[in-house]
């Protein structure tokens, strides 16, 4: 998911607790926490980099109990610190005595100080807004390796496209409005039988019980929505299969046989509940397009769609053989495209031949709103130049297609 989601996931976990302190520092902690799997980013340098390793260890299950410690003791030590330096946890800016009546009951040991935020606490807020974040990346399709060190497998469900503003915005408007709820001012506890305030203390802030319901219905949504798009993409699928899969339906200017057409597959484009790609299997070629449900459940215009030729196998496997990128990027394209360009002109009397590899999933179809933002070419495409006996002489990985003209071939030597 983008990082606003992240973010503004992050910063809903920790007010969903109970009795959480109303300070910017809860804020900071949930950021911290909601971006921490992504800091993988820092590490990455190169489309090939990006490609191996985002989404990699740093969203792996397994280590999420050891990484959460990089901002949990941190931000633990600073409270620690301003304990002692203040005599409370998460304290007001302004150190008073409150002008409330005191509480006639002694203080326990869970309350001795108003607005503790204990290490546990922290710990425990700390792995559920990580394991949020691993849960939506994983409900988008660009995959996220959470088994590692045990398997290098890319989880990766059709639910959301990266940026979904139907997430986005109900977490957005829940986040501002707990963020600016009133406080829950709790004043000074006193000691047993005298009825003196505890010295030292101040009245503590709190987010009400109003906000934490509000948070928790945040995080509700979070859960809930990725769920809601896969029941509608199964149900999509489920309605619309029959009718592209049928022999009647394809065009007899194609001769492709029955048997060849093999399945319908839907995968999300910006609010995808509404809006889907098309990809129709055509056995040799794909077909992608653009499906509105609530306007039609047919077949999408063939005026408006792009066709596509699957890679040549024999090419492909003699290009894994060669380089350990292709491999990668198979794993990555499970749904792939292969387009072959004018031959290369080159001194060599052996002509050399030049072919792209995509990812269909980053194919924009006509029609879709990622198109409204100007997101019309491919994501993640693979360029090679081979000669005639499928020799591998040189490639380059591509964040997109413009950047061609700054990314040099990797030469094979």
């Amino acid at each position: 998911m983008d990082s606003l989601t992240h973010l503004a996931a992050g910063v809903l976990t920790p007010l969903a607790f109970r009795r959480t302190p109303k300070r910017a520092a809860v804020v900071g902690f949930g950021i911290a926490v909601g971006a921490l799997p992504d800091m993988d980013i820092f590490f990455v340098s190169g489309p090939e980099a990006f490609l191996t390793m985002h989404r990699g260890f740093t969203h792996a299950l397994f280590w999420q109990p050891v990484l959460v410690l990089l901002v949990v003791i941190p931000f633990y030590l600073w409270m620690v610190w301003r304990d002692t330096s203040s005599g409370l946890f998460f304290a007001p800016v302004e150190y008073r005595k409150s002008t409330l009546p005191p509480q006639k009951t002694a203080p326990s040991s869970s309350h001795a100080k108003p607005g503790h935020y204990s290490f546990g606490l922290m710990y425990i807020t700390a792995l559920t807004g990580v394991s949020i974040h691993i849960y939506l990346d994983a409900m988008t399709t660009f995959g996220t390796m959470i088994f590692l060190p045990f398997s290098a497998m890319r989880v990766a469900f059709p639910a959301m496209f990266i940026i979904d503003p139907v997430l986005t915005l109900p977490l957005l408007v829940l986040l501002i409005l707990v963020l600016r709820s009133a406080s829950d001012i709790v004043p000074p506890t006193v000691s047993a039988g005298t009825g003196d305030a505890t010295d030292g203390v101040a009245s503590i802030a709190f987010f009400p019980a109003r906000s934490q319901r509000l948070a928790r219905v945040g995080l509700a949504w979070i859960l809930f929505y990725p769920l809601l798009c896969l029941g509608v993409n199964a149900a999509l699928v489920s309605r619309l299969a029959p009718d592209f899969t049928a022999p009647q339906n394809i065009p007899q200017t194609e001769q492709v046989l029955p048997e060849a057409v093999a399945r319908l597959i839907l995968r999300p484009e910006p609010i995808s509940p509404f809006v889907w790609k098309v990809i129709f299997d055509e056995g040799p070629t794909y077909r992608v397009s653009t499906l509105f449900p609530l306007r039609h459940l047919g077949i999408p215009d063939p005026e408006r769609e792009l066709r596509f030729s699957k890679p040549d196998q024999q090419l492909y496997a003699a290009l894994m053989q060669q380089h350990a990128l292709f491999g990668r990027f198979r794993d990555f394209a499970p749904l792939m495209a292969q387009v072959e360009r004018p031959a290369v002109q080159s001194d060599d009397p052996e002509p050399v031949r030049e072919y792209v590899f995509m990812a269909l999933r980053y194919v924009t179809p006509p029609r879709s709103p990622a198109r409204w933002f100007g997101r019309t070419e491919p994501v993640f495409v693979l360029e090679v130049r081979v000669d005639s006996s499928d020799t591998l002489l040189a490639y380059r990985l591509l964040r997109r297609s413009r950047d061609a003209g700054r990314t040099p071939w990797v030469v094979i030597e």
